[in-house]
């Protein structure tokens, strides 16, 4: 099996699978917050505020649910993109340090390599910055 069978029949499928199990996981550990102070706590907000907040919050944020993953999606991939939506700072920190991954391999973007490699550049940015 070469390098690009492996990563199209192997590799993606299992970033896939673990991209979505992590999402879900990060899906509800940011609810945990909200959680810990109803059934913890006892406090509790009022439907209309929270509706409101909601609201609001995704008229400011939603366009760009569609504009993150399309503009950076070619540059870090599909796993690289799993991890820089899950970790944050996608166009300040995980793009640049995708961007010289990839430069500092002399793969093309856009080939599997490249995927990958983006990805170990998001990754240790991810370790770096958290360390």
């Amino acid at each position: 099996m070469n390098n690009k069978q492996y990563y199209d029949n192997s590799y993606l499928p299992s970033i896939i699978k673990w991209g979505r199990i992590t999402s879900i996981i990060g899906a509800v550990a940011i609810m945990l917050p909200v959680i810990a102070l109803r059934y913890f706590f006892g406090i509790e907000v009022d439907s209309a505020k929270l509706t409101s907040a909601i609201t609001m919050q995704l008229a400011v944020t939603a366009v760009w649910w569609i504009i993150d993953p399309v503009s950076i999606f070619p540059a870090l991939g599909t796993s690289g993109t799993i991890v820089a939506c899950l970790s944050g700072n996608m166009h300040n920190l995980r793009l640049p340090a995708a961007l010289t991954a990839t430069k500092a391999s002399g793969y093309d973007e856009g080939t599997s390599e490249a995927n990958v490699m983006a990805t170990v550049g998001v990754c240790i940015s991810v370790f770096i910055i958290n360390s």
